[in-house]
């Protein structure tokens, strides 16, 4: 859709104060000051079929999800070679076997996962023509720290205002409601009512410099309105060990001597989070507690790039699912992705990405953004680690062609626009509350994200 006769500065200016006033803002150049964040101003357009599907499977993904955090064999096994070459898994994966060896001192754990797609276009032959479909492709199914829920709540309202504003009203029966923060909400309140005491707080782990900081606040300004009595305590990775305390006869785990009921990891995804010895210390400490933790160890490694690499496998999706169509709904969602161990399967994946690269991602086991290897690089990389161990720290997925629909581009640290082709995600978050046994608690919701392709 052409929206270029829709704009001028006048819209841009009432869609960043739009953004600044309803809180879809990010921190500012100093420690007291927020600008607004990356925004599109207009809708994406996303074909309802792949859309729903999207929400339909996602109650399933984190039945998978949570069973694959309960399956010890499967993630010492799936992750051996892994831990060889990447320090960052090794050490999660040492603080899982501790507590795994002394006894899991809390059975329950809460998940807030993001599943995140884009549509692939995909050619296909219908009699002698040829037609070009768009598929849902999963991307990634992120266990820790999944963000902008707070900010996406807000979109629906804006899109309807610019739409208004911008002539399109007959648009705004098709933007859906949209509200991932208030089931992250119930689903924090949720953990914090299991654990069983009123007066025990939700710990929030930050980044030392927390640039997200308004999505992070949105989760407890949502917690607080639905239960007031439940309080927040917000305190950086580096700086836990100052503040937290094990009890030793019980297990239960003190912040500046209240009871933790929940621990909510916003940091820790990221080996740059983790600056010292110290701050692994308060994690391994966090995970032999009482405390509900969002995510577990376990839970942090179920999302890790090789676990995602292994249920693509054909069969290994059965071992968790009973439900066939099921299996085969999740599986249609799939692309290739491929191991990279030093095994003939992972020379025969990298010899193929080496002949074309452009056909493939390279993704190590980090989260975030910003680590994956694309184009000639891919070629590059594996020629340089041909025959080196150190290929096991990556996995290879066929790189999504995804369509690219015109836009308009709002950034905080520019007054110009960017206007021209941009690639959606489609994020679906879910809740899953589960102990070891069971699974008590699951909800899904929706958030979009969209990036300007560069030509």
């Amino acid at each position: 859709m052409d929206w270029s006769t829709s704009i001028n500065d006048t819209v841009f200016d009432k869609a960043r104060m739009w953004a600044l006033i309803n809180g879809i803002t990010c921190k500012g150049p100093t420690s007291t000051s927020l600008r607004h964040a990356p925004f599109l101003l207009f809708p994406s357009i996303f074909p309802a079929n792949s859309f729903n599907k999207a929400l339909q499977i996602q109650s399933t993904i984190g039945e998978v999800i949570h069973k694959v955090s309960r399956d010890s064999e499967f993630l010492l096994e799936v992750l051996k070679s892994t831990i060889e070459v990447d320090d960052f898994t090794r050490k999660l994966y040492e603080v899982y076997k501790i507590v795994l060896n002394e006894g899991v001192a809390q059975e329950i754990s809460l998940g807030i996962l993001r599943t995140d797609y884009m549509l692939n276009k995909h050619n296909s032959n219908i009699g002698v023509s040829q037609t070009t479909e768009e598929e849902l492709k999963m991307i990634e199914i992120n266990t820790i720290a999944s963000s902008f829920a707070g900010l996406a709540s807000q979109f629906p309202d804006f899109r309807r205002y610019i739409l208004n504003i911008t002539g399109h009203t007959n648009l705004i029966p098709q933007i859906p409601d949209n509200a991932p923060l208030k089931g992250i909400a119930e689903g924090l309140i949720a953990a914090w009512s299991l654990y069983g005491n009123p007066s025990a707080v939700i710990l929030m782990v930050v980044e030392d410099i927390p640039n997200n900081i308004a999505d992070q606040m949105h989760h407890e300004f949502a917690v607080k309105k639905l239960k007031p009595e439940v309080d927040f305590v917000i305190c950086s990775l580096s700086k836990l060990h100052q503040y937290i305390k094990l009890s030793h006869s019980n297990k239960n785990l003190y912040f500046e001597g209240v009871e933790v009921s929940v621990v909510y990891y916003r940091a820790g995804y990221e080996p740059d989070h983790y600056s010292c010895d110290s701050d692994w210390e308060s994690r391994l400490l966090i995970e032999r507690s009482n405390a509900i933790k969002c995510p577990s160890i376990n839970l942090h490694l179920a999302g890790t790039k090789k676990v995602q690499q292994e249920l693509a496998r054909p069969g290994v999706l059965e071992r968790y699912l009973q439900d066939a169509n099921m299996v085969k709904e999740i599986q249609e969602t799939f692309v290739g992705i491929y191991s990279l161990d030093l095994t003939e399967e992972g020379d025969l994946a990298a010899a193929m990405a080496i002949k074309n690269p452009e056909r493939y991602v390279l993704k190590p086991q980090r989260e975030g953004g910003g680590n994956n290897v694309y184009g000639k690089d891919v070629a590059s990389t594996l020629l340089k680690l041909c025959c080196l161990k150190e290929r096991a720290a990556y996995i290879l997925m066929e790189l999504i062609k995804a369509p690219a629909r015109n836009n308009v581009m709002l950034r905080p640290e520019s007054d110009k626009p960017i206007v021209g082709p941009m690639v959606s995600e489609l994020g679906v978050y879910g809740v899953t509350i589960g102990s070891l046994w069971s699974k008590v608690l699951e909800m899904a919701f929706k958030i979009g994200k969209e990036r300007y392709l560069e030509r």
